[in-house]
């Protein structure tokens, strides 16, 4: 019985550590708002990188003007490649919800 539980577990350790390493190739969306905060004393409420007064709205017109995110990141060095992917995945969270357009 021990030998079928200390596979078990084995089993289970592993499966956690893939995942834990794989997320981005499940299509699991990461937590964005460990990177991004709203708050009325910073950029009036814009959504921005915590710590930091860079608005998501700021970042996303800099890709949207032609910078690669390697040009943000080497420009703006506090901010790192989980903020970005923060960035992306808060604008999805937006999408996804209807936020971003006027329904008709």
């Amino acid at each position: 019985m021990d030998t079928l539980l200390q596979k078990n577990k084995h089993f289970i350790q592993h499966k956690m550590l893939f995942l834990r390493n794989n997320t981005h190739k499940l299509g699991i969306i990461m937590n964005w708002q460990n990177h991004i905060q709203s708050d009325i004393h910073i950029l009036m409420g814009k959504p921005a990188i915590k710590g930091t007064r860079l608005s998501v709205a700021f970042l996303l017109e800099r890709l949207a003007t032609g910078w690669s995110e390697d040009e943000i990141l080497e420009n703006y060095p506090r901010l790192t490649k989980e903020d970005m992917k923060a960035v992306y995945a808060y604008a999805y969270e937006c999408l996804k919800d209807g936020l971003l357009f006027q329904v008709a």
